[in-house]
């Protein structure tokens, strides 16, 4: 299913936002706002999980088509 693409000013909220380490936030902020980043389909972004080969694969695939 693909994600609606956000505006550069839109910011996506994640349900574990406050996971987030401090010095993340603006990047996570810049890459959701892409469309490069989208976070899972519950809503978490979970940032202390490993992403995997198919989720490198779609970040990659995403800044390709930037």
């Amino acid at each position: 299913k693909a994600e609606k693409k956000l505006s550069k000013r839109e910011k996506r909220t994640f349900k574990d936002q406050k996971k987030l380490s401090s010095w993340a936030k603006e990047s996570v902020d810049s890459l959701t706002s892409q469309g490069i980043l989208v976070g899972d389909q519950k809503g978490n972004f979970n940032p202390k999980q490993t992403l995997t080969r198919a989720q490198v694969a779609q970040v990659l695939y995403q800044i390709d088509q930037q």
